[in-house]
């Protein structure tokens, strides 16, 4: 399913803690890739059904990024969404956040 006439383009941005990312044992998720789990020592497990949704937002011609607080490096957050199929068009970690609101004028990063 592609975007209908009409309908104006989105931008999805997903967080990653409790959102993707759901280390609760109430939560159900996403088995683990057994090769990620052999190559990475750090193996999150992703909430259920989150490959399937974001395909659908991919189908409507939706961007999809995350957004975070997290000091996970941007290279191992996209590496980690990759191990499960998912592509991604941006990510906007602490430390890209922190350098483009220092540039704003009256803005600085809480430290």
């Amino acid at each position: 399913m592609s975007r209908q006439e009409g309908e104006k383009e989105m931008r999805i941005s997903f967080d990653l803690d409790d959102t993707l990312i759901c280390n609760r044992e109430i939560v159900s998720h996403e088995p683990i890739p057994v090769w990620y789990r052999r190559l990475f020592v750090r193996c999150e497990p992703m909430r259920q059904e989150t490959p399937e949704l974001v395909a659908r937002f991919r189908e409507r011609g939706w961007e999809i990024w995350v957004y975070t607080t997290s000091l996970r490096s941007t290279r191992s957050i996209r590496r980690w969404l990759r191990s499960y199929g998912i592509a991604i068009d941006g990510v906007i970690n602490q430390q890209v956040h922190s350098r483009r609101i220092a540039g704003l004028p009256g803005q600085q990063p809480r430290r």
